[in-house]
């Protein structure tokens, strides 16, 4: 994914037994809260480590990047996890978030499809975000905007940059 190329270390939150573990740079770390996911992940010989985005178990400011892509949406909008990912985020670093975005209406209509699905996660979704209603809150925490980009007008990716320190 270009929006993760040349940041350096990657933190991955909410990794799941993604391919995208097998091509993360040296240094990072791939992160879950489900065992057995991670039990799965293990085939791509990177460093995994269980633990919640709620709490998570490293350093202030010790990735250069952090992705966290369909996450967001599974947990409370009042959960800790947004200031999690700005805590271990370094000074300057990106942070890239996917979520789907339920202001467009392509989402929407996806959403209902998956309902249609046996074994759909039509449900699962406890936290609708928009993309300016992202952008507002990673802003509040003083992050700034860079990039967007849209799988199928549904699904959000959004690039956030952490200021230097100065």
């Amino acid at each position: 994914m270009d929006l993760i190329a040349g940041e350096g270390a990657l933190l991955v939150i909410g990794c799941g037994s993604s391919r995208i573990i097998g091509g993360l740079p040296p240094g990072s770390v791939a992160v879950d809260v489900l065992h057995r996911k991670l039990r799965y992940a293990r085939r791509f010989n990177q460093p995994l480590v269980r633990g919640s985005g709620f709490a998570l178990p490293f350093a202030n400011e010790s990735f250069a990047c952090v992705l966290c892509s369909q996450v967001i949406e599974h947990v409370p909008k009042e959960s800790p996890i947004l200031d999690e990912l700005c805590r271990v985020l370094a000074p300057g670093g990106r942070l890239v978030l996917g979520t789907p975005d339920y202001a467009n209406w392509q989402w929407v209509y996806i959403e209902k499809l998956y309902g249609l699905v046996p074994g759909g996660y039509k449900d699962e979704h406890i936290s609708h975000y928009t993309n300016s209603e992202l952008v507002r809150i990673m802003g509040e925490r003083g992050l700034r905007f860079e990039e967007e980009r849209y799988i199928l007008r549904g699904e959000l990716i959004q690039a956030f940059r952490k200021p230097e320190h100065h």
